[in-house]
């Protein structure tokens, strides 16, 4: 006879998922998707048959469903394998019903513990949109100090605050994967080095990702810092650093973060552009070219189809809003 999967272990694989899946609290800020979950719990009893709830081929099959579904948004399709559903029939067709047995439970307890592990994590490519941050009327939180302004040194600051509906809505989008996104360009045609240097070094940076729980380049490139939207405080912090380059080391892209308040996060994009190498025999030269400062926004948003059926991820569906506060 297969070993008896309890009602309670069940309902806690149950109520695991859906604290992933599901409405996040201020008691535990670090979980929660912000998707509609139903209760699946059951009530079993190991004394009376008669009076227990029977642990239905549903709702296992729901349960597998909401794993799988987690398990994608986080590697992507091609990463997961997707299992054929255990389809019972014990009422009607004891002898010869599948049956959940044992190794099924044992791999779904295994499945969730690695959805936990890996709760902040998602598939860029085909788990999320990329979206520019608009203000509230709709216009591209964008910076750019044009070359026609004249050059510069010293330090130029793009500031801008990011928005959310609630407190709750920005947990969901953080701990969903969602990503707020930075990136610079020099646009420069002549040949002056260290505005060369500031190109080719923005360039490189590519875009950075400010997440729940670390900032980094997606191209590998500078310092990244664990520094999120959790690690925050009032106030300013560091969460990542790109150097022009060698013949210009104290000149670089520094990206600071700080806690507005519960629904703004407010980011600060600074071109530092420091003194010479030898401060005895070097000259401090001036920056050209037009700097642009980008923002924008990776958004949870994705399908998977399950056993032939195509549905939702994870959608996130809230608004958020961009506000300037100082341009280059």
């Amino acid at each position: 006879m297969p070993t008896v999967i309890l009602a309670s272990r069940f309902n806690q694989i149950r109520q695991d998922v859906d604290a992933i899946l599901g409405t996040s609290s201020a008691s535990t800020p670090t979980f929660g998707y912000g998707e509609v979950v139903v209760d699946g719990t059951v009530t079993g009893s190991r004394t009376s048959i008669v009076s227990a709830d029977t642990i239905t081929a549903d709702q296992y099959r729901n349960l597998y469903i909401d794993l799988i579904r987690v398990r994608i948004h986080q590697l992507g399709a091609s990463s997961v394998t997707v299992e054929p559903f255990v389809i019972g029939d014990y009422d009607t067709n004891a002898d010869s019903t599948d049956k959940v047995l044992e190794a099924y439970a044992i791999a779904l307890e295994g499945l969730y513990a690695d959805i936990e592990a890996d709760r902040f994590l998602i598939d860029d490519n085909t788990q999320a949109d990329i979206e520019t941050l608009d203000d509230t009327s709709g216009n591209p939180i964008v910076s750019i100090r044009p070359a026609s302004t004249g050059t510069w040194n010293g330090e130029r600051n793009h500031i801008f605050d990011v928005v959310f509906e609630s407190a709750e809505s920005r947990r969901h989008f953080f701990n969903s994967g969602g990503q707020i996104r930075t990136s610079a360009e020099v646009q420069y045609a002549g040949s002056q080095l260290k505005t060369v240097d500031w190109q080719a070094a923005m360039s490189a940076m590519g875009t950075v990702s400010f997440t729940a729980n670390r900032s980094y380049s997606n191209a590998a490139v500078g310092i990244p810092r664990p520094f999120g939207n959790y690690q925050l405080t009032g106030s300013y912090q560091a969460v990542y650093r790109a150097d022009v380059g060698a013949n210009y080391t104290n000149s670089f892209y520094e990206l600071y973060a700080l806690n507005l308040d519960d629904t703004t996060v407010r980011l600060k994009a600074s071109f530092i552009d420091g003194g010479p190498n030898d401060p005895t025999w070097g000259i401090e030269e001036d920056v050209f070219g037009t700097f642009i400062s980008t923002v924008g926004l990776l958004v949870p948003n994705g399908v998977a189809t399950i056993n032939g059926v195509t549905r939702d991820t994870v959608v996130y569906g809230d608004t958020i809003t961009g506000r300037t506060i100082s341009d280059l």
